[in-house]
């Protein structure tokens, strides 16, 4: 779909396809050419990744909680699950990809203005043609 849009045409790309990382960082690296300078890429499905979920854990942790996937706790003495979410590659691929980038993350959706990131740095010269 990516290669029917002009580059440097959209406001907004909202991906929320497949979740796996080969092709969540396909899917980045498709639509980011695509947006105007000031233009935002954003998606859907981060938190299911198992450091994101680590990090959620020991935020909570120190406020006296632990989710058991959305629901949480403040029981006195409580444990975190030992089991967490399943890992999806979405999380992974845009954690890579803008590792040096502010990336925004609310409530499993995730989004980068391309005006305060430089994607490139980080592909492959076939990537970027």
């Amino acid at each position: 779909m990516a290669a029917h849009i002009p580059n440097g045409t959209l406001d907004l790309a909202f991906i929320d396809a497949a979740h796996d990382y080969r092709n969540a960082r396909a899917d980045i690296i498709a639509f980011w050419p695509k947006l105007k300078p000031t233009g935002i890429l954003a998606g859907h499905d981060f938190a299911h990744w198992r450091n994101y979920a680590e990090i959620r854990q020991d935020k909570l942790a120190a406020r006296g909680a632990y989710s058991v996937r959305h629901r949480v706790s403040r029981k006195p003495g409580a444990q975190a699950p030992k089991t967490l979410p399943p890992a999806y590659g979405v999380a992974q691929a845009t954690q890579e990809l803008f590792v040096a980038c502010h990336m925004h993350v609310r409530w499993n959706t995730w989004w980068v203005e391309r005006e305060t990131c430089e994607l490139h740095q980080l592909l492959t010269a076939a990537e970027i043609a």
